[in-house]
């Protein structure tokens, strides 16, 4: 697992993380999935995707509604290739954030 934000209260960006095709050519596509165990209700962590190595960032939505981690959806899988980050609001309890990747595992 990759530690993309330390445990926290507070509302803030995760580390940004790069999704990407396989190495040596191969064109396969090497997924992560994100977590954010233990958010309260009416806590998120928005899932956000930049085109622009980071200067900007978006919200992802996938069939018109928003991707964010919920206490009820805490784990959500990016199929990528891409520059992603998750935004989180400030929770009651120090949340963190994490990623695993097929090479992180």
């Amino acid at each position: 697992m990759i530690l993309l934000l330390a445990p926290t209260t507070s509302g803030t960006a995760s580390a940004i993380l790069r999704v990407g095709k396989g190495s040596g050519g191969h064109s396969e596509s090497r997924p992560a999935a994100i977590f954010m165990p233990g958010l309260g209700a009416g806590e998120f962590g928005d899932i956000q995707f930049s085109v622009n190595g980071g200067s900007t960032w978006n919200n992802l939505y996938e069939d018109g509604a928003q991707v964010r981690l919920s206490n009820t959806n805490n784990v959500e899988l990016i199929a990528g290739p891409g520059v992603y980050r998750v935004n989180k609001t400030a929770t009651a309890a120090a949340v963190g954030c994490w990623a695993a990747t097929p090479l992180s595992i």
